[in-house]
């Protein structure tokens, strides 16, 4: 039988380079990742969220308990998730202010609650962006991305740039600087360089709008992907295109028809 998308849900959170895992067949656990507008280089603990595939709802969880100080993982990007049971591993992922990370995290999904694993041997080094997966009771960790940092001051300059930054490329010797962009050689005025010794800043003139030239959307839509449609599944994706009379059907079947039609109205459950 023919793999089928089968549905798409909307009310998720709003994230980019974020980290999800399966849990007990049933839920999705969704871990940090990056959102336009929110402010990385604060400290805050990184968020969780929850879709129940039997509902199709998505919900924020409380902020988790914690034993012990700093056993909670800060806001983060472009780390991984790995479960195992009902635990799941964080590594690695970055922070505006603190930059990449290499320490393991432990999230239970029954008690809600975080843990720092004590780790004998070498860790691999801070990273983001790396993959991981699980057989049995290893976790393999597998490349990603190790910057230096470069001092800015009082902060440290990490990964997430826009397109507008990505496209212009500075070169910098001591405290000279070239711009080498064709937009922005065009209109030098346009740009504002500093330089120091230790690395530069750019940034847009006044006036000129912050949202990068591409309009680039961070999703919070999720599709649903068959690889073995049932037909029962057929049947109720027939009823929905063809918009055939449900008043006969069971009152079990109108439900998951309501919840298969609701998927693109959906509203945010509990989003913070």
């Amino acid at each position: 039988m023919a793999i089928r998308w089968t549905q798409e849900v909307e009310g998720g959170p709003r994230r980019v380079n974020h980290a999800a895992v399966a849990i007990r067949n049933r839920f999705i656990f969704s871990f940090g990742g990056y959102c336009t507008g929110e402010e990385y280089n604060q400290i805050v603990n990184i968020d969780v969220h929850v879709f129940d595939t039997v509902p199709c709802r998505w919900m924020k969880l409380p902020p988790a308990s914690c034993e012990f100080k700093g056993c909670v993982p800060y806001m983060r990007y472009g780390h991984s998730a790995s479960a195992i049971s009902d635990l799941v591993y964080i590594f690695g992922g970055r922070n505006d202010t603190h930059g990449a990370c290499n320490i393991l995290y432990c999230f239970d999904t029954g008690s809600l609650t975080w843990s720092k694993p004590k780790v004998n041997g070498k860790p691999p080094a801070a990273r983001d962006g790396h993959s991981a997966c699980v057989i049995e009771s290893r976790i393999y960790i597998f490349g990603g991305y190790e910057e230096e940092e470069i001092d800015l001051g009082s902060t440290i300059l990490g990964r997430k740039f826009t397109p507008v930054q990505l496209e212009c490329l500075i070169q910098a010797i001591g405290s000279c600087v070239s711009v080498c962009s064709s937009r922005f050689e065009e209109n030098s005025e346009e740009v504002k360089v500093q330089a120091t010794s230790s690395g530069t800043v750019f940034s847009p003139a006044a006036g000129e709008p912050a949202d990068d030239e591409y309009h680039l959307q961070d999703h919070s839509d999720l599709y649903i992907l068959d690889l073995e449609p049932s037909l029962r599944t057929l049947c109720k994706l027939a009823v929905i295109q063809y918009k055939l009379d449900q008043t006969p059907l069971p009152k079990v079947l109108k439900t998951e028809l309501s919840i298969m039609e609701a998927g693109r109205s959906s509203v945010r459950s509990s989003q913070g």
